[in-house]
């Protein structure tokens, strides 16, 4: 497991899966729908509980929706 930050300063730990995927659980809520990860895996990017590819623009990622208030949310990168 390792760690990043948003932009924002909100934590996010990475895991890769059985599945060869590598999962960034984000710890806190987004500001807004656009946020960013520096040095993100490169692939193509899900939110978990959404069927659609996310738009990816480098470590800029366009979420469907603003998470909830949970308390950490996930993205699946395929890689």
């Amino acid at each position: 497991t390792s760690r990043l930050t948003t932009r924002d300063g909100v934590d996010v730990r990475l895991t890769r899966g059985h599945d060869g995927a590598v999962y960034a659980m984000v710890c806190g809520r987004p500001d807004e729908r656009s946020i960013i990860i520096d040095d993100l895996p490169l692939g193509d990017v899900h939110l978990l509980g959404y069927d659609t590819r996310l738009t990816r623009n480098g470590n800029e990622i366009l979420l469907p929706v603003r998470p909830d208030d949970t308390p950490v949310w996930t993205l699946r990168i395929d890689r």
